[in-house]
């Protein structure tokens, strides 16, 4: 992705343009959200199968915790 962005950053450049980034994280984006609720939401709007499975299987079970050299955090 950093290869992808500097190319297309130096392809602008050398054609005279400015370029312009917006970066955005999303880590925490869905942590406030019931999944079960998302995900009838998505089925509602018609997201494509393949999509809403990826969806699906990316909000089920997930477990996440933090390490910072030997030390864990709980597991949320």
């Amino acid at each position: 992705a950093i290869l992808e962005l500097i190319d297309r950053i130096t392809f602008s450049m050398d054609h005279n343009h400015t370029p312009t980034s917006i970066f955005l994280d999303l880590t925490k984006a869905f942590d406030c959200l019931d999944h079960q609720i998302l995900i009838q939401k998505l089925k509602h709007y018609k997201l494509h199968d393949t999509a809403l499975q990826l969806c699906t299987n990316y909000f089920t079970n997930r477990k996440q915790y933090t390490t910072l050299k030997d030390t864990k955090s709980n597991i949320q």
